[in-house]
């Protein structure tokens, strides 16, 4: 009996869809690469199933045992931090007795501004630090330069640490920070560093940054939050968990850990399907205000707002834009993370330099690995500068003395 037309077509369509996903297949997978690790990444898009980050962390943990002197070092209270007096000639980076970044291990900082100097602290991760920079060309540096030249003595001490959440900046305030009395405290704001308030095991979300650490993570409680893994695991402790994450406690409240993405399922055998799966979720999808990560970050900020305002101190969030964040104004689009930082602003001030980054070249702005240059940095102290003398923050507070 002759097969009716109808039927003929629909198998000739299988064929061809399936001869399409063959050629696709193979696509990605040529085109596709592996990490030291196993994972399987296209177009720096990691695809399922992931394999732990046992290689990369165990080449960071063996670089801190070696007996190096190392920048970043273990800390009690975030996670890690800054090594105090560190500095050398063939190092781009220094820092002060207090783990501090500065410009010569001179340098020291009495408990309290000395008279007639204002003094402004700065919180947050490498941008704030100044990453792929020297001192002369950090924020930090730029910042104290543009205040004096104002006609003020300014001291600007700079607290950002290298890999750091919003979550971590906040700690450093409460256990390094607020004992200097700044009267001006600054938080950079990295919109990605929600993605870090709700991490705990640092090779999990970034196998790469070579912090083979694990830091604190606050958990919603209702209205309030509870501090988890308070203090940190030491890093003995890192690969035996990641080895083990079935036996660790804390591994639900771990958000960058979902055992069913280490298995292989006869789906995510195929690269191309699990390609296909991989783009069923969104970036911009995970800045929604309903979210765990950015309702934690919120309530974050606002225990960092009152604990500095509760010293006398203002309160300053500045944005910092990354490359992206400055093609998409470029374009005319709007930022991931908008809904966050309009939440922000119901509460705080939230100084947005964009608009004069956007007129610049990008190759002027950023390094290579996508921090600012010195240019940028410029720039965005200028920008916080301008906004102090013209809302008389400086003037307008009197810190307490602890």
């Amino acid at each position: 009996m002759k097969c009716p037309a109808r039927f003929r077509r629909l198998f000739l369509l299988l064929c061809i869809l399936l001869a399409w996903c063959i050629v696709m297949e193979f696509a990605v997978r040529f085109t596709g690469k592996h990490d030291m690790n196993g994972n399987f990444f296209f177009r720096n898009r990691r695809l399922r199933p992931y394999r732990l980050p046992l290689v990369s962390t165990g080449e960071a943990l063996e670089a801190f045992r070696s007996g190096r002197k190392t920048y970043i070092i273990y800390d009690a209270a975030t996670g890690w931090a800054i090594r105090p007096s560190y500095g050398a000639d063939t190092s781009l980076y220094c820092s002060s007795d207090e783990g501090i970044r500065v410009g010569s291990e001179k340098t020291r900082f009495s408990r309290a501004p000395g008279k007639g100097i204002v003094r402004i602290a700065l919180f947050g991760d490498s941008f704030i630090h100044g990453n792929e920079v020297s001192f002369s060309g950090s924020l930090g540096s730029h910042l104290e330069k543009k205040m004096n030249t104002q006609g003020g003595t300014a001291e600007v001490m700079n607290f950002g640490v290298p890999g750091y959440g919003i979550d971590q900046a906040y700690l450093r305030y409460l256990h390094k920070g607020r004992q200097f009395v700044p009267p001006v405290v600054i938080l950079g704001l990295q919109c990605e560093n929600i993605k870090r308030d709700v991490n705990m095991l640092c090779p999990l979300y970034n196998p790469f940054a070579f912090l083979p650490f694990t830091k604190p993570r606050y958990l919603a409680m209702g209205e309030g939050l509870e501090l988890l893994n308070s203090p940190p695991l030491p890093q003995d402790k890192v690969m035996p968990l990641l080895q083990n994450m079935a036996s660790w406690d804390l591994a639900p409240h771990e958000f960058w850990w979902n055992k069913e993405d280490y298995k292989e399922t006869l789906l995510t055998k195929s690269r191309f399907i699990s390609l296909l799966i991989s783009l069923t979720s969104s970036e911009e999808s995970f800045y929604r205000l309903r979210n765990e990560p950015v309702a934690v970050s919120l309530k974050i900020i606002d225990l960092f707002r009152s604990e500095v305002e509760s010293q006398g101190a203002a309160f300053l969030i500045v944005h910092l834009p990354t490359r992206q964040d400055i093609d998409f104004s470029r374009k005319g689009s709007k930022l991931l993370c908008r809904d966050f930082i309009k939440a922000l602003e119901e509460k705080n001030t939230v100084l947005k330099p964009e608009a004069l980054l956007v007129k610049e070249k990008t190759a002027d702005l950023f390094c290579q690995g996508g921090h600012y240059t010195s240019k940028g940095n410029e720039i965005i102290a200028q920008s916080i500068a301008e906004h102090l003398e013209k809302t008389g923050s400086l003037k307008s507070r009197a810190p307490k003395q602890n």
